[in-house]
């Protein structure tokens, strides 16, 4: 008498078992965290929410109303602000010479940016270590102490790029205090400043790029001039493009030098529209009109970001790199 089933019985039943077993990481012992990454996105959500999302919001809203800052009580005016604005030639001023500033620093500190990583990347024999250092170096300095340095070499009194021009013959120039030298000032600042901000960025890039590319162009008996044109600049537009409407963001707000260094001077010649916003809120007091210009200022980057965006990806696409 059998006390058990039988061989066959006993494979049968290992094999109905094996087709029913649940698939790996779904056993007794293991869940997956859904749980947990909910509660991961809802806590970002909220975050962005209140972050950005609120506070554009109330921007807005303030911009709609005339508030009194000693009494706190608030008249609904509509879009009168978004009138003013549009009427102002500050405003416009403002504008110009954020993008004037934006397009010169961009054009300038991506050449010079790639044309370092380039030249890092390529020739041999260079202390990379060392220039990396040397170029990284401005990028990770306070914004005031290197503003403060700046300011001390292109005094007119006794300014030390002066002091070099007199020495030289020349006559000294007055950076800080005429309109177009004080624009070039701060654009070389922030192109010294960052350079090798970018320039690492790029070279991480280039980095990426597969040698045997490389190799079968030289095969080809192509010059590292033509390698570059023909392989590493195409290959890098996907970086190039989030480098630009990076720089374009990041620019078009940019404030300490404008602040620090000139103060909008001489004649409103470097004051930016983010300067002019801010001496219009916290100088003259003026909220309502300061978040006009903001909400303004935010959907111009809104728009040429988005622009940015669909031209560069389609150049892309249509070259073939996505």
């Amino acid at each position: 008498m059998s006390i058990g089933p039988s061989y066959g019985e006993a494979v049968a039943e290992a094999e109905l078992g094996f087709e029913h077993r649940p698939p790996p990481g779904r056993g007794r012992g293991f869940r997956r965290p859904r749980g947990l990454a909910l509660v991961v996105v809802l806590g970002l959500i909220a975050f962005f929410t209140f972050i950005f999302v609120l506070p554009l919001l109330q921007a807005f809203w303030y911009s709609l109303n005339i508030y009194d800052i000693q009494t706190g009580a608030s008249k609904f005016v509509g879009t009168r602000m978004y009138e003013r604005m549009l009427a102002d030639p500050q405003f416009w001023n403002g504008l110009r010479v954020a993008f004037l500033f934006t397009g010169i620093v961009i054009v300038v500190g991506l050449v010079l940016q790639l044309a370092t990583a380039v030249v890092m990347t390529t020739f041999r024999g260079i202390p990379k270590t060392l220039l990396i250092t040397i170029f990284f170096l401005p990028a990770v300095l306070p914004n005031l102490a290197v503003i403060i340095i700046w300011k001390a070499l292109f005094r007119v009194d006794f300014g030390l790029v002066d002091l070099v021009t007199v020495g030289l013959g020349a006559q000294p120039l007055p950076w800080i205090t005429d309109g177009t030298l004080a624009l070039i000032t701060i654009v070389t600042l922030t192109v010294w400043k960052y350079l090798g901000y970018g320039a690492v960025i790029f070279m991480a890039g280039l980095n990426d790029i597969p040698e045997d590319l490389y190799e079968a162009a030289q095969l080809d008996g192509a010059g590292r001039v033509r390698q570059t044109f023909a392989i590493s600049l195409p290959l890098l537009k996907p970086l190039m493009l989030v480098q630009l409407v990076a720089s374009f963001i990041t620019l078009l707000q940019f404030f300490d030098p404008f602040y620090a260094l000139t103060n909008g001077g001489p004649s409103g010649a470097t004051q930016t529209l983010i300067l002019y916003i801010y001496n219009t809120s916290f100088l003259r007091l003026n909220f309502s009109y300061a978040a006009a210009m903001t909400t303004a200022l935010f959907v111009i980057l809104l728009a040429v970001s988005a622009i940015q965006l669909y031209l560069g990806r389609h150049q892309l696409r249509s070259e073939g790199h996505g």
